[in-house]
């Protein structure tokens, strides 16, 4: 205590004051989980009637997981250490702070130093008490610098609102490919991204993240600050120098959705080849046929993974405003709310396609003249085996793969329309944690869950047959309620819109019970399970996929918002 001066003392009691319950739930679960490991006896396992049913060390492990995964939680929220701003309409770093006498390098420091020291603790007590050697040092390190840039997002960025989020998205994928890039072969990776060199990547990220957020937050402490938001300024920049169009338009609604598009329609199609140029293209250009199948898996899952945070986002009135009301220059436009809403519907159809182009036109170029196709030997050889040497099978999972992928990136932009265009903030908000947050469910289960017979995802191997029946019911009910809400939402739109966007959802969802037809018809020689019973599930997901009821509530929740005063 005497070597920490007074002043900074204040501030650490600040922090620990304001979190003090998030920090006893956070002790609580980790002292909860250590004793629960304790406890149980190493000779616990899998029994030797019961080969793939569920027992105590599964529950223990399933246990494990969920904790984990509350202990991130709590400890990103004990670690977002912001502010309301009631002048400034926006949550950033708290201004109260400005008077106590601290330079602007200790407030900012201190914080983010006590981040990093309770990441690294924590990690080292899961790594001792829980999973033993398991726990991946480089994750671990990971993760302290994820805590420095996760805390710079919120600093810096007040103005964005609830589009923090998406950053905390897309860095979050940056993060869980670098997690990957240490078992990649390293022969095979460019020098600048080999296992030695990513140290010094991550000290570059973690000193640049904390002196532009002391530098922000200087600005900010000194009655400065931008007069100008620099990241709208350059979208401006940039759509002035874009084409523009010249003819009139047909109607209004050509006229909507070309503002529409260019207000959010583009930033889905912009990540996705941002990503492909800057993090696909560079492991690609490195790799000899190792990693194909890996960057191949990143980069059909892409459009998909960018589309759920960019979807939240896309579902608000305005894509660029934390304001969830509807802009005055969209409300008085002389069009319908209905045409709003299918508005939003279309540009998140064509922004879905152009995502897609994009990643097939990439992985007709990275095929055709850099790629290793080495490693897609073995995978073709099990389609070989598992569709009884025809090709056809093949061909048809492919194209309907890529026709389900496609249908799940426009579900995700749209899923949330009813809830964005309703202008309901605390609802929003609360929506959106899992959506900033999925991508630190992926580094727990990928980091901190041990790969091995014990590990979650075997867990789930052997006991989906046991369960399968169960989740069968569950999906049948799903489908049913969805069914029923769906007829009560659509009740008070137009008929001729009904019938066509009926049409629309019958064709798109026979696309995806064809592509879950011809993954069950190799699937039912992997899984072991009832063959019969997992064609229902596969099929009854596939009913699942393409929202139907809360696109109906959507043109509801936009007229209550739209003519509120």
């Amino acid at each position: 205590m005497g070597c920490i001066p007074l002043r900074n003392l204040a501030l650490i009691r600040d922090i620990w004051w304001r979190h003090r319950t998030l920090v006893c739930l956070l002790i609580g679960v980790t002292v909860f989980t250590s004793l629960l490991n304790v406890a149980l006896p190493e000779s616990v396992s899998m029994s030797a009637d019961n080969p793939s049913g569920f027992d105590a060390r599964d529950a223990v492990e399933l246990l494990n997981f969920h904790l984990i995964i509350a202990a991130l939680l709590l400890f990103l929220a004990i670690c977002g250490y912001t502010e309301f701003n009631a002048q400034k309409g926006s949550i950033g770093f708290p201004h109260r702070l400005f008077t106590l006498p601290l330079s602007s390098f200790e407030l900012v420091a201190l914080p983010m130093f006590l981040g990093v020291a309770a990441a690294e603790l924590l990690g080292l007590v899961w790594r001792t008490l829980i999973f033993g050697a398991n726990l991946n040092v480089w994750g671990t390190m990971l993760i302290g610098v994820y805590v420095v840039v996760y805390q710079a997002v919120l600093w810096t960025l007040p103005a964005l609102g609830s589009l923090r989020m998406l950053i905390h998205g897309v860095v979050g994928m940056v993060f869980i490919i670098a997690l990957g890039l240490p078992s990649f072969p390293q022969e095979t990776l460019p020098w600048w991204l080999r296992e030695g060199f990513l140290m010094v990547w991550l000290l570059v990220v973690a000193l640049s993240a904390f002196f532009g957020c002391w530098s922000f937050v200087a600005q900010q402490r000194s009655g400065g600050g931008l007069r100008r938001d620099w990241i709208r300024s350059v979208v401006e920049r940039a759509s002035d120098v874009a084409p523009r169009r010249r003819k009139d338009f047909n109607s209004a609604a050509a006229a909507h959705f070309w503002f529409e598009w260019r207000r959010s329609g583009f930033m889905l199609p912009l990540l996705v080849g941002a990503m492909l140029v800057a993090v696909i293209g560079p492991l690609s250009l490195g790799d000899d046929g190792g990693g194909t199948v890996r960057i191949l898996i990143a980069v059909l899952a892409m459009p998909m993974v960018l589309a759920f945070p960019v979807g939240k986002a896309f579902s608000k009135p305005d894509l660029w405003s934390s304001d969830m009301s509807v802009p005055s220059f969209v409300a008085v436009r002389p069009i319908s709310t209905d045409d709003l809403v299918e508005t939003k519907m279309k540009v998140a159809a064509v922004s879905a396609a152009v995502s897609w182009l994009l990643v097939c036109a990439f992985i007709a170029l990275w095929f055709g003249l850099w790629a290793s196709l080495d490693g897609l030997n073995m995978i073709r050889l099990l389609l070989w085996a598992v569709y009884g040497h025809s090709m056809y099978p093949q061909y048809a999972l492919v194209i309907l793969s890529l026709a389900a992928a496609m249908l799940m990136t426009w579900r995700f932009l749209v899923s949330s329309l009813w809830l964005g265009l309703s202008g309901n903030r605390a609802l929003f908000a609360t929506t959106a944690i899992p959506y900033s947050l999925a991508p630190i469910f992926v580094l727990a289960f990928a980091i901190l869950i041990p790969g091995n017979e014990d590990s979650i995802l075997s867990w789930m191997y052997r006991g989906f047959g046991s369960v399968l029946p169960t989740l069968v019911r569950i999906a049948a009910i799903a489908v049913t309620s969805k069914l029923w809400i769906a007829a009560w939402s659509w009740r008070d739109i137009n008929r001729v819109r009904v019938r066509q966007y009926l049409f629309l959802w019958i064709c798109g969802t026979l696309v995806l019970v064809a592509f879950a037809l011809v993954s069950w018809a190799g699937l039912r020689y992997i899984v072991p399970s009832d063959s019969d019973q997992l064609r229902s599930l596969l099929v009854l997901c596939a009913l699942l996929v393409i929202p139907f009821a809360r696109l109906g509530l959507a043109p509801g929740s936009l007229a209550r918002n739209r003519h509120r005063l």
